[in-house]
């Protein structure tokens, strides 16, 4: 979790070399899910906001994502483009609203239990070429 504070300031630009993996990052109208970047990220920050993310093992995001990870290689989409809408707006809607650390993670966890179609042997496999 992530909270910044910028009223009054000039807009903040950051730029990462991300991880290898799927994110997910739950903000106020701004949910997304971002795929295998292979290059620099950059993003302007402004204002006052908070943000969630959910970084996902190597392989695991693939059974929820119903197609070729690759789909979403130096890509990001809405969140509600592989979740439903609906509960992406209560998720998003609880994340930004609570303070409380530890209820945003057991409320992040539940919201992808219930997503989860299943084991996935494809995720097993994965893993095994990271450890």
């Amino acid at each position: 979790m992530v909270c910044r504070d910028l009223r009054g300031q000039k807009p903040f630009v950051t730029e990462t070399l991300p991880h290898p993996d799927f994110q997910s990052v739950f903000e106020k109208n701004f949910s997304t899910v971002n795929g295998v970047s292979t290059g620099k990220f950059s993003r302007s920050f402004e204002g006052f906001g908070t943000a969630f993310g959910i970084k996902f093992k190597p392989g695991a995001f693939r059974p929820l994502l119903h197609a070729p990870a690759s789909s979403l290689r130096n890509r990001s989409v809405p969140a509600s483009a592989i979740f439903d809408q609906n509960d992406v707006g209560k998720l998003d809607a609880m994340l930004v609203s609570s303070t409380e650390g530890n209820e945003k993670v057991e409320t992040a966890q539940s919201f992808l239990h219930r997503c989860h179609p299943g084991p996935d042997p494809s995720v097993s496999q994965a893993r095994s070429w990271f450890n």
